[in-house]
């Protein structure tokens, strides 16, 4: 916590983020069991997340429940797995829109 005291940016970037000021930021969970046929068991770099919705993949949850911050484009979405994305309303929306309509 004294290293967040020190970077006063960081700490009003993370309370605008987590809605303690009015934003249009948040997160989604895009867990394996929830997405389309088409997504399970693909690369992180096989989605094209950011290019066609710009969102942003920041977390992975792996099948023993640890997270993983940023996780590379060889990631896979396997049973147990959730990616964590944060972006905006219209990012988030059109993310759902896309993974809906993903073939590969």
């Amino acid at each position: 916590m004294a290293t967040l005291v020190s970077k006063p940016g960081a700490v009003e970037f993370f309370s605008f983020i987590t809605n303690e000021h009015s934003s249009d930021i948040g997160f989604e969970e895009l867990a394996y069991e929830n997405v389309p046929a088409s997504c399970q068991g693909r690369k992180l770099g096989e989605l094209h997340i950011r290019q066609n919705t710009g969102a942003n993949i920041i977390g992975f949850r792996d099948a023993v429940g640890y997270y993983h911050i940023n996780p590379g484009p060889d990631t896979v979405l396997s049973p147990q797995t959730s990616f964590i994305v944060l972006g905006d309303k219209r990012q988030l929306n059109k993310l759902k829109d896309y993974l809906n309509t993903f073939y590969i």
